[in-house]
Formats: structure tokens, C-alpha cells, sequence
């Protein structure tokens, strides 16, 4: 128990505060943002692997020095596109890609 001096010397403001700095909504908030910053640095690691991964396939792998559409170079959806949204037309459209770009 506070003796009257006591209280005197804490405020209604400071125990406000302190009630606040130690409350579950507050800590809830305080470990979402540190999560989110967490995912900050997912996303842009991400966005980096994603680009640099391009830029190799289109510059520096093996196979980067043949001719053809560079989307088919960069991913496995162009193949994926043709064979599943098409209903299996890649093989009718290397037969195409060999006309336009040699053999």
C-alpha cells in the first residue's frame, strides 16, 4: 500500500503509461510490426532472387546465345501456358519457333 507521500510521487500519468507499455494490445502491435518488417525483407529478397535470376537466364546461361522469345528463356510458363491454357499446343509451336528463328 502507498502512503499518502508515496502516491504523491507517482503520477496518475506514469501509472497510465506503465499500464499501457505492459498491456496485450500494445505487445500484439509491437511483434506485428517487427513481423512485418520481417516479410519487408522476404519480399525484397525475393523481388532481387527473381530479377537476378532473369538477368542470368538471359545474359549468361548456356543456352542464352540461341535466338527465340525471350519470355520462353526467362520462365517455364510459356511452355506451361501452351500445353495447359491451350491444351497441349507447344509442341505446334516450337514446330512455329523453328520456322521463325532456323533450326
Amino acid at each position: 500500500m502507498f502512503s499518502g507521500a508515496q502516491h504523491k510521487n507517482v503520477s496518475a500519468d506514469k501509472v497510465a503509461y506503465s499500464a499501457l507499455l505492459h498491456s496485450p494490445v500494445l505487445l500484439n502491435y509491437t511483434l506485428v510490426m517487427q513481423s512485418m518488417g520481417a516479410w519487408r525483407i522476404a519480399a525484397y529478397a525475393l523481388i532481387v532472387y527473381c530479377a537476378t535470376l532473369v538477368f542470368y537466364r538471359l545474359f549468361f546461361h548456356p543456352l542464352a546465345k540461341f535466338p527465340g522469345p525471350k519470355v520462353a528463356a526467362i520462365s517455364r510458363w510459356y511452355e506451361a501456358y501452351y500445353d495447359v491454357v491451350l491444351g497441349g499446343k507447344y509442341t505446334k509451336k516450337i514446330a512455329e519457333l523453328h520456322e521463325i528463328y532456323g533450326k
